[in-house]
């Protein structure tokens, strides 16, 4: 949530402050960041927050609305970048994919990430570096949607196969997969296996039908963002 009190404290630290340049390095649990006051002289400094609340409370007290921030695309890159919009604070996310040639450019001790990207702020202006558009929080979300139904399609297909590999070591082999997909005959088929070989099919069926509950559940939760994003006629 959009917290007035900090945006207003960081507009008012921020009158006086140089321009500066400030390489978000956001890994799942923390965030390195690099900041150059200066881009001539290079004055450095280091820090390091974690991801949570509390961390990111102490990030937007070390940065102001005048600095030149970048983070490079990531999991939790869009995420932060939308955190510090809310708040006021402008950040802009690099493709990573064309970030390789520029941070040949930088000194070669430049090892840590944050102060790479810090470093790429000063020195190139924002029409050089590959930004990209931050997408919507609807765009997000979808986003989102999509990287979790591939997860829990491809933990189908890859319980089905198990259990079709089941059948064949029964000595069934006249099932295909696309047979043992079928939920509605899946418990018909499990009758014809011996006993030795039940109870696991069980626990994989079992697992099958949970996968395909949360798929059912995610494309519900697609449809409901198709609504609500739908052009209005």
């Amino acid at each position: 949530m959009k917290n007035k009190n900090i945006v207003t404290n960081i507009q008012i630290n921020s009158q006086n402050s140089p321009k500066r340049y400030v390489g978000l390095d956001v890994g799942k649990k923390e965030i390195h960041i690099a900041i150059i006051t200066n881009s001539d002289n290079e004055k450095i400094k280091q820090l390091k927050c974690s991801t949570d609340s509390i961390g990111l409370s102490k990030l937007l007290k070390w940065i102001t609305i005048n600095d030149r921030i970048v983070l490079e695309t990531g999991n939790q890159a869009f995420k932060i970048a939308w955190f510090l919009k809310e708040n006021g604070i402008n950040a802009y996310v690099l493709n990573a994919g064309e970030l390789r040639i520029i941070y040949d450019s930088l000194k070669k001790t430049d090892k840590e990430d944050s102060l790479k990207l810090a470093k790429m702020a000063s020195k190139f202006s924002l029409e050089e570096l590959p930004i990209v558009p931050l997408p919507t929080k609807e765009e997000m979300d979808s986003r989102r949607l999509v990287s979790e139904q591939e997860l829990w399609a491809k933990n189908r297909t890859r319980l089905i196969n198990r259990l079709h590999g089941l059948f064949l070591n029964a000595g069934i082999i006249n099932l295909t997969r696309s047979d043992l997909g079928n939920s509605d005959k899946r418990s018909l088929h499990l009758a014809k296996l011996p006993d030795t070989y039940l109870r696991e099919a069980i626990r994989l069926t079992s697992s099958i039908e949970e996968a395909e509950k949360n798929l059912e559940s995610i494309e519900e939760e697609t449809l409901v963002i198709l609504r609500q994003n739908a052009p209005l006629t």
